[in-house]
């Protein structure tokens, strides 16, 4: 899934959203999800914001219109994601929306990512 956010200029910004259900890769399993909530897992796997747009919050806010509209977290209770740690805007974006890192390892390109999580049933950051 993909979302985006419009000006009149064209794309300011976007979300992309996976849902992995139980594929090797879903980050549940490095968080140590048991297999039966691994279709509750939901990895944000792209956030980018346009140059001229980057300070405005875009990126929290992409994340908070996808909850309210179409992430339900009865359906979707944990949030995943990977950054790579010298990417601070991202690192703050995640913990904006109440992600905290929970492991830091070599993932998809080799490279060493922050790997972040919320489970949507404990308090923010929790």
């Amino acid at each position: 899934m993909v979302l985006g956010a419009l000006t009149d200029r064209g794309l300011a910004a976007f979300l992309a959203v996976q849902f992995p259900g139980r594929a090797a890769h879903n980050l549940g399993r490095d968080y140590g999800l048991p297999e039966g909530d691994l279709d509750r897992a939901l990895h944000f796997t792209g956030i980018l914001v346009h140059p001229d747009r980057r300070g405005q919050g875009l990126h929290r806010r992409l994340i908070e219109t996808a909850a309210q509209g179409v992430l339900p977290p009865d359906r979707h209770r944990y949030w995943f994601a990977t950054v790579r740690p010298e990417n601070t805007a991202s690192v703050r974006g995640m913990l904006s929306v109440g992600m905290r890192v929970f492991a830091r390892r070599p993932k998809h390109d080799g490279h060493d990512r922050l790997l972040f999580v919320r489970d949507l049933s404990a308090p923010a950051g929790g």
